[in-house]
C-alpha cells in the first residue's frame, strides 16, 4: 500500500491492529507500508512527526488475500500420505484438489487460516510420477505439484494357525465387526488433536510389518497385512499413540479386545487383540496413556498388538506417523 505526503515526514511510525491488539509497531523508512500475513479487517495507524509538530492518521483495511496451496512432501512411499493446506478461503470461494493415485473423494478440515486435506497413498500404489493439481475459481487458477510415489519392498510371511483359530477369521464375523468399526469412524472430530510425531504404542519385537505379504496354512492366495504386530508377553502396557477421544473399546470377534482412537481430521488409530481394555468410549487419552494390555485375543496365535492407522478407508504405514507429524510443513 503506497501513500504521499506534500511534505515528507522526517519520520513515520506504523501500528497495525487486529480486534484492539497491537500485531506490529515499526518505524517506516521506506513505502509501502508493512501489512499482515492473514486475511481479516485491521485498524493502520500512522504517526507522522515532522521538525515542528506531529500528526497521527488511521484507517481500515480489509485485506483479501488470493488462495495458496502448500504441500509437505513431494515424494513418498506406498502407505504414506501426503498433505495439502489451502489457505486465505474466502465463504464464496471454491478450491478444488485431484490426486491421479487416489480414487476416493477428498475431505477437507477447517485448520489454521484454511483447509486441510491428507490424501492417502494406497498401499499398493504404483510408484511413479504424478501431479497434484489444486484449483480455485475466482480468480480461476491451478497449481501442480509435481509428487513421486517411491519403490518400496515388502515382506513376505507364512503363518500356520491351528483349525480353530482359522474358524474365527469367516466373512459373516468380519462384517459383524466391521459394523462397529463403521459406526466408530462415521463422525471424525473435526479438528487435529494430535501434536506431533505419533509413538509406538508398546515395547517387544516387531513380528509382522506393514503391508507384508501373508501366506495362511498354505493358501496359495495371499493377504496384505495393513498394520505392524508387536510381540511381547502376556499384560505388557498398550500406550494411546498420540492424543484422541476413544471412540471404540470393545471385544470383537476377529479383532478381539479392540481399541479405536480419533485423534481428529480422519486420522483413526486401532489396537487389537488385547488382554484388557483400560479406557471407556467417550474417554480423551494423551500421548502416552496406557489404554490396555496387550493379549491374544480374537484370531490370534500368541500375545501381540496389532496396530493400525485409518484414514478415509486406507490403511497407513504407522511408522510413517511415528517418523514425524503427517501434516508438518516445512
Amino acid at each position: 500500500m503506497q501513500f504521499n505526503f506534500t511534505t515528507q515526514p522526517n519520520n513515520i511510525v506504523e501500528t497495525i491492529y487486529s480486534n484492539d491488539n497491537i500485531l506490529l509497531t515499526d518505524k517506516i523508512v521506506e513505502t509501502p507500508l508493512a501489512l499482515p500475513q492473514q486475511e481479516g479487517i485491521y485498524k493502520i495507524e500512522l504517526t507522522c512527526t515532522w521538525e515542528d509538530y506531529s500528526s497521527t492518521y488511521s484507517f481500515f483495511v480489509f485485506l483479501d488475500l488470493p488462495i495458496t496451496y502448500k504441500i509437505n512432501q513431494h515424494s513418498a512411499y506406498p502407505g504414506d500420505s501426503f498433505a495439502i493446506l489451502i489457505s486465505n478461503v474466502n465463504e464464496e470461494e471454491n478450491f478444488h484438489v485431484t490426486a491421479p493415485f487416489y480414487n476416493e473423494a477428498l475431505d477437507f478440515y477447517p485448520y489454521e487460516d484454511g483447509f486441510l486435506c491428507i490424501i492417502p497413498i494406497y498401499a499398493w500404489s504404483t510408484p511413479g510420477k504424478y501431479q497434484i493439481q489444486a484449483s480455485n475459481s475466482e480468480p480461476a487458477l491451478t497449481n501442480t505439484f509435481d509428487v513421486e510415489i517411491l519403490p518400496k519392498a515388502f515382506d513376505v510371511q507364512y503363518l500356520q494357525v491351528t483349525e480353530s483359530t482359522a474358524a474365527i477369521n469367516t466373512t459373516d464375523n468380519s462384517a459383524n465387526d466391521q459394523v462397529y468399526f463403521d459406526a466408530a469412524r462415521s463422525n471424525p472430530i473435526q479438528e487435529k488433536l494430535w501434536e506431533g510425531a505419533f509413538i509406538q504404542p508398546t515395547d517387544g519385537k516387531v513380528t509382522t510389518d506393514y503391508c507384508a505379504t501373508r501366506y495362511t496354512n498354505d493358501n496359495p492366495t495371499p493377504s496384505r497385512h495393513l498394520a505392524i504386530d508387536i510381540a511381547n508377553t502376556n499384560g505388557t502396557p498398550i500406550m494411546a499413540s498420540n492424543h484422541g477421544k476413544v471412540v471404540l473399546a470393545k471385544e470383537l470377534i476377529i479383532t478381539g479386545n479392540t481399541i479405536v482412537i480419533d485423534h481428529g481430521l480422519g486420522i483413526f488409530t486401532s489396537s487389537f487383540h488385547l488382554s484388557e481394555i483400560d479406557v471407556k468410549e467417550g474417554d480423551f487419552v494423551t500421548k502416552g496413556d496406557v489404554i490396555g494390555k496387550m493379549g491374544s485375543t480374537g484370531y490370534s496365535t500368541g500375545p501381540h498388538l496389532h496396530f493400525a492407522i485409518w484414514k478415509n478407508g486406507t490403511f497407513l504405514n504407522p511408522w510413517t506417523f511415528i517418523e514425524k507429524d503427517p501434516v508438518e510443513f516445512k
